[in-house]
């Protein structure tokens, strides 16, 4: 994760934490308002991470197939996934 200050100071960003966690990240998404990040992996789990500290939270298997995309809906506070089994969860 990188803080990148204002606009157009993007060389200047600063690594404030690196998500060590599954292999094979295929989709990313993240929450401000709950400040966590969202990473979808090749075996089909979803790992929840803590934004500020960068640490996992849990990890949800979410599907039996690689997942292909993943989108948080902060009006509902949901996560919708997809996977290449071609399923929505």
């Amino acid at each position: 994760m990188f803080d990148l200050d204002k606009p157009g100071r993007e060389k200047l960003a600063k690594l404030n934490a690196t998500l060590l966690g599954k292999d094979k990240v295929r989709a990313i998404s993240w929450s401000a308002k709950r400040a966590e990040i969202f990473s979808g992996h090749a075996d089909g789990s979803i790992t929840f991470w803590n934004a500020v500290e960068g640490k996992p939270i849990y990890v949800l298997k979410a599907f039996d197939n690689e997942i292909t995309k993943i989108e948080f809906l902060p009006e509902k506070d949901m996560i919708i996934a997809t996977s290449k089994g071609k399923q929505i969860k």
